[in-house]
């Protein structure tokens, strides 16, 4: 068996890239025994701006969900600190900051809220970076892989 690429999704969603992963717990209103996990709204809104960008995305690309393999390749691209020499360009590698793996997982579900595939489950490899950039967001590419047999 091998894989072999498919078909391929770009995908340019504009914002401050935001990490999921860390819940705040909650208790249930009129419960005092029933707790739940709330993701930060800045998650939340992130997570709606990646997922509204891979709607349209799919739209124009006529993209249907896949259900075979994925893999994803991610940028995540925040705005240079005043503090930086003006002289350093884009190349320059962030290197603190949100957790990586955090980051990919808002993507991976925010994909799949908007029906680039059916689970992130199918997610078979991820090559991601953080940099500075003139302008806040991610890059992402979805590669669909099928099986040959």
């Amino acid at each position: 068996m091998t894989l072999r690429r498919v078909r391929r999704l770009k995908v340019h969603a504009l914002g401050m890239p935001r990490p999921q992963g860390s819940m705040t717990p909650m208790l249930a209103k009129g419960s005092s025994n029933r707790i739940f996990l709330k993701a930060p709204s800045t998650t939340m809104e992130w997570r709606a701006i990646v997922t509204g960008a891979a709607t349209k995305a799919m739209k124009k690309k006529k993209w249907r969900t896949h259900d075979g393999p994925i893999i994803l390749g991610l940028v995540f691209t925040f705005a240079r600190p005043k503090s930086m020499p003006k002289w350093q360009r884009e190349h320059v590698e962030k290197f603190n900051g949100a957790d990586l793996d955090k980051l990919c997982r808002a993507i991976g579900d925010a994909l799949g809220d908007a029906g680039v595939y059916t689970d992130d489950r199918q997610i078979q490899r991820i090559v991601a970076e953080k940099r500075f950039g003139d302008t806040q967001g991610a890059h992402i590419v979805v590669t669909a892989l099928e099986i040959d047999r």
